[in-house]
């Protein structure tokens, strides 16, 4: 059984609405499923930052515990990036 996430209520309905990225954690591995919508291949990178900065603090908590967890989140993506 896949254990899946619903769709977000300010998507629904919405007539320009496009997903562009799924992702699930088998294991220790991560499989993705995405859709290739931008040009300029900095845009991936603007996305990535949002997402980054979603994931770290989920409940928008804001404050020096969520900055903490988005420095936390950025050390590793300098990890995994090599940079």
């Amino acid at each position: 059984m896949i254990d899946e996430l619903g769709t977000p209520a300010s998507v629904l309905g919405a007539a320009t609405a496009v997903e562009i990225v799924r992702a699930w954690i088998v294991g220790e591995d991560v499989s993705f499923v995405t859709r290739d919508i931008w040009e300029d291949p900095a845009a991936v990178g603007i996305f990535v930052a949002d997402l980054l900065r979603h994931m770290a603090d989920p409940a928008h908590e804001g404050g020096d515990a969520a900055v903490e967890r988005e420095r936390r989140a950025i050390d590793g993506l300098r990890a995994e990036l090599n940079i």
